[in-house]
């Protein structure tokens, strides 16, 4: 019998120093559009995938546009349609885990051009009390983040997804719009301090900060039992912490990573206007702009929360060839970040694959 007790907690053992290892791993991953994901093409390009050291796959539960990718009910702020991409989320993390990686599924947050257009209730108000529009061209795209209702269904969806195995849900656009008219856009918090300041003159106001430091404590609260981890994306410019930054959006690096295990700040050079930080070319000097992303939001990171930023994995607006590639992997590393997701919103990974090949082989 002590043998017995002696044999399990030697396997315990090692099976934490295993998961221990699989967490302190540098994560090299790549972002993927779910209908690719669920294509025959997925397969060749996991095995490529794995040749070039990629450890992490990260795919659309749902997206900016609010399309899903699982069937959800009762949810008015989460709209499937006829002939929406449905997939078979157990299986499709199942085969990703096959591959030893991780497998992260990504909810668009507040950002639901299907919902927005669908029903105005949940939208921002414009001054006249009628829903508000971010860009006139593209008709409305965002839902109030401070609304109960549009808050319970993303738990609704968080509570499906995390029955399917993942280990991690991924929040992007969890902020407030940036663009457009936004002075003219009147959220629901703002009418609820209106009213209580009516009631009470020494009542403090709620911020945006709050209300997405809120829903991320509420997150956690929740699903603190459960072994899936929770990230979120911000805004490169956001890794600054400029004031008028963090009241703009309300994402407050300090404030949100007290309740997430990564945060990934978008470092795209592409993103950055020239002569920003005193570089000419700052689209193709990434590894300046990475570097200084990566150490700044490391020094506003509360302990506990890794770091692992978004790079540019594509053209847009850069010379893109392997060492631009290179470049910020190499910045990556030496800032101390706990590794990097590499973007490309289009399945032209074949290329940057074998280029991470050939620089991980040469290290």
């Amino acid at each position: 019998m002590k043998k017995l007790i002696l044999i399990s907690i030697l396997f315990l053992f090692i099976l934490n120093i295993y998961c221990l290892n699989k967490d302190t791993e540098f994560r090299q991953g790549m972002y993927l559009r779910t209908d690719i994901i669920a294509g025959s093409y997925f397969d060749s390009l996991l095995t490529l995938a794995s040749q070039a050291g990629i450890n992490n796959i990260v795919f659309d539960i749902k997206d900016m546009k609010g399309r899903l990718y699982v069937k959800v009910n009762n949810c008015p702020t989460l709209l499937n349609k006829p002939g929406d991409l449905i997939v078979n989320l157990p299986d499709l993390v199942s085969k990703i885990h096959k591959a030893d990686m991780m497998a992260s599924a990504r909810i668009v947050a507040f950002h639901n051009s299907r919902a927005a257009k669908s029903d105005s209730s949940f939208c921002p108000k414009d001054s006249l009390g009628n829903r508000w529009v971010e860009i006139p061209s593209k008709g409305a795209q965002w839902l109030d983040p401070s609304m109960a209702q549009v808050q319970n269904d993303l738990f609704k969806l968080i509570d499906m997804v995390i029955t399917a195995g993942v280990d991690e849900i991924q929040f992007d656009y969890i902020r407030f719009p940036t663009q457009g008219s936004v002075r003219n856009a009147s959220f629901e918090f703002q009418r609820e301090n209106d009213r209580q300041l009516l009631k009470d003159s020494t009542y403090v106001s709620i911020t945006r900060m709050d209300i997405i430091e809120d829903f991320l404590k509420k997150v956690h609260n929740r699903y603190k039992n459960n072994k899936i981890k929770f990230t979120a994306d911000i805004f490169a410019i956001v890794s600054w912490q400029n004031p008028l930054d963090i009241l703009a959006t309300g994402q407050d690096i300090k404030r949100m990573s007290k309740y997430l295990d990564v945060i990934h700040p978008m470092i795209y050079s592409s993103h950055f206007d020239n002569n920003f930080g005193f570089r000419d070319d700052v689209h193709n000097e990434p590894y300046d702009i990475i570097f200084k992303g990566i150490k700044r939001t490391n020094s506003k990171t509360n302990p506990g929360c890794k770091v692992v930023p978004y790079i540019q994995a594509n053209n847009w607006l850069v010379n893109y060839k392997k060492e631009y590639i290179a470049a910020q992997i190499a910045a990556c590393k030496e800032a101390e970040a706990a590794g990097y997701l590499l973007w490309n919103a289009t399945p032209n990974y074949q290329i940057t694959l074998g280029w991470l090949t050939e620089i991980n082989t040469n290290q």
